[in-house]
């Protein structure tokens, strides 16, 4: 078996924790395993060939904020709710799926809904706290899925404190999360030409927690409490700010990268890739570089 056949195995397996992510997540999948010796530089050339990652390559726009502290495992969990409505008639009537994720260790929980009425969203979260795990604390947005009565009486029996954010980031790391799961489930439907999610989606949150974490420097679900000291400081203690390098062009003259498709005010929310099977965040028409500006 060549490399790129044991790349290809590895990264359209929706279970393997390098699977339909990003070139850091398939190195440390890959450098664990100890198959073959891959350099970041040779796995991007081939994540780059592979159209999958192209289309669905993330788009980043933020700015700093303040951190959200938890001080030990299951303290803080953030919920919000993805949307697959578009999907659902190929997916026995699920439209969403709940996520859930502890702010400390980064673990996700996931459960597909098919609607987000406050009696389904009851038993998602019913059947993620019989998985053995249970916040103190848990934080969403506004949506009324998680502030309407049933829920509320759920999470007061199980004594568990509920707040919801006010800022515009909202749930900010379960929307990371999310904005990762389905990166992931996008890039496995266009390689199989299918809508369907539902059969996949737990395989995709084991990959995603047996994954290497950068900010835990290890991944969620080998985290246990003997580690809660170190995480501790490594996530919160005080760091020297370093002033950021000057960053060389990314394209050459005369190249021809894919175009954004959120440009000025568009939202890729609204825009659906139906001829490639899937949301995609980036168009496959050809632009060739004019000029540079360097920054």
């Amino acid at each position: 078996m060549t490399y790129e056949d044991y790349l290809k195995k590895a990264y359209y397996d929706p279970s393997h924790p390098g699977s339909y992510g990003g070139v850091e997540k398939l190195y440390k999948a890959v450098r664990k395993e100890g198959k073959y010796v891959l350099g970041r530089a040779k796995i991007k050339k081939w994540l780059e060939g592979q159209e999958t990652f192209g289309l669905h390559r993330q788009i980043n726009r933020s700015f700093r904020r303040r951190k959200v502290i938890a001080p030990f495992i299951d303290y803080q969990w953030d919920a919000d709710t993805a949307v697959m409505k578009s999907f659902s008639k190929e997916n026995d009537g699920y439209a969403y799926f709940v996520v859930t994720i502890d702010v400390f260790s980064r673990f996700a929980n996931t459960h597909p809904l098919r609607s987000t009425q406050g009696k389904e969203m009851v038993t998602a979260l019913q059947t993620l706290f019989r998985r053995g795990r249970k916040p103190t604390k848990l934080r969403t947005d506004k949506g009324v899925e998680f502030r309407n009565r049933d829920v509320q009486r759920l999470l007061k029996a199980e004594k568990v404190d509920f707040f919801y954010t006010q800022n515009e980031q909202k749930s900010s790391y379960a929307e990371r999360c999310i904005k990762t799961l389905k990166s992931r489930l996008y890039r496995y439907l266009s390689r199989h030409q299918t809508h369907r999610w539902i059969d996949v989606l737990d395989e995709i949150t084991q990959s995603y927690n047996a994954a290497y974490h950068r900010s835990i420097k290890m991944a969620p679900r080998a985290v246990t409490k003997k580690d809660e000291t170190r995480l501790w400081k490594l996530q919160y203690s005080t760091q020297h700010y370093v002033k950021p390098a000057t960053r060389g062009y990314k394209f050459r003259k005369k190249e021809t990268p894919s175009a954004s498709r959120t440009l000025g005010s568009r939202s890729i929310e609204s825009t659906t890739n139906v001829g490639r099977w899937s949301i995609s965040w980036w168009t496959t028409e050809v632009r060739k570089m004019a000029y540079r500006i360097s920054r």
